[in-house]
């Protein structure tokens, strides 16, 4: 599995809620890791698996972890 990392902005409903939020998750693609930001980001916010929240996928860089 890769590891991808995110550093951008968050949006809520068409409102900037973060400018720049970072994280990192292990994924098997990278649509998956986009997933998984979305959910850790309303998790952490404390909002409802139904609240949309957008991120800015050029902001998403998959990483070379070292052993």
């Amino acid at each position: 599995m890769a590891v991808y990392r995110y550093e951008g902005p968050v949006w809520k409903y068409d409102r900037l809620v973060a400018d720049i939020w970072k994280a990192e998750t292990t994924a098997p693609t990278k649509r998956k890791a986009i997933s998984n930001f979305k959910y850790r980001f309303k998790k952490e916010e404390g909002y409802s698996r139904e609240v949309p929240v957008v991120l800015d996928e050029t902001c998403i860089n998959q990483v070379d972890k070292e052993k």
